[in-house]
């Protein structure tokens, strides 16, 4: 249980989790109202920024975080202001099969957070110029198909990129609502999904949902055989060599 005292008042909590996962923290706030009054952000030890949210009601929020560490919660006024008390709680679970939350920092390709095809990734922007990068194993050629699911509010565009493993960029989309994307892939190989926020002012702070699949192509050859009829003798032996040519894939 806190309290701001003043709208410029900074309260830090410390919570030592023993694995990576998915941190969650909910906080009971004493408004319930669409302004902002607060505005939580999550440290790792090094001080890196990892997620921020404003509220100005009752929220629970989760964020992966990458390995055991000493996290640090923020919980400043986020605009608005009220000196009344708040509830601060948090709780720790290790990721699942089918789903992992985005852990930062994830801004490169060399620090893309890795997700399993078919799994869904939960992410969130921290700011306006805040990029996440994913790379997901696909096993063969084929049709890569990731799924996006925006927040529930999101008023502006997010630009969604796919890379191949040498940053040669295959595909690019902008969207405002939830989509699905499928694009071929000529290889086996590592595959990159960059997302960002497009507007330089604006940006949503609500968590994201990204899901990929991949289906394998195969070539189907069909061959024609040329009819030959040769005379043999009674007695010898003939030999033949069949040659085949691809007339149909």
């Amino acid at each position: 249980t806190g309290q701001l005292s003043s709208s410029s008042d900074l309260d830090y909590y410390k919570v030592a989790v023993s694995s990576g996962g998915n941190l969650t923290f909910s906080i009971d706030t004493p408004t319930n109202s669409s302004s902002d009054y607060f505005k939580l952000s999550l440290y790792n030890s090094a001080g890196l920024l990892l997620s921020q949210f404003f509220t100005g009601s009752d929220k629970s929020y989760t964020v992966g975080v990458a390995a055991a560490d000493t996290y640090y919660i923020a919980v400043a006024s986020g605009g608005s202001f009220s000196s009344d008390q708040y509830v601060l709680t948090t709780s720790h679970i290790a990721n699942s099969a089918t789903q992992i939350f985005e852990y930062e920092s994830n801004n490169t390709t060399t620090s893309a957070n890795a997700v399993e095809l078919g799994q869904t990734v939960v992410g969130q922007f921290s700011s306006t110029s805040d990029l996440d990068y994913y790379k997901f194993a696909v096993p063969s050629a084929g049709n890569f198909t990731f799924n996006y699911d925006l927040p529930s509010d999101a008023y502006s565009d997010v630009k969604l990129s796919l890379y191949n493993s040498a940053g040669l960029l295959l595909s690019q989309f902008t969207t405002v609502s939830d989509k699905s994307y499928t694009v071929g892939v000529a290889a086996a190989g590592t595959y990159y999904i960059s997302l960002a926020n497009v507007s330089t002012y604006y940006f949503n702070s609500g968590q994201y949902g990204l899901t990929t699949s991949h289906v394998s192509t195969t070539l189907t050859s069909t061959y024609a055989l040329a009819t030959i009829t040769t005379a043999v003798n009674e007695g010898t032996t003939a030999t033949f060599t069949l040659t085949t040519k691809n007339v149909a894939s």
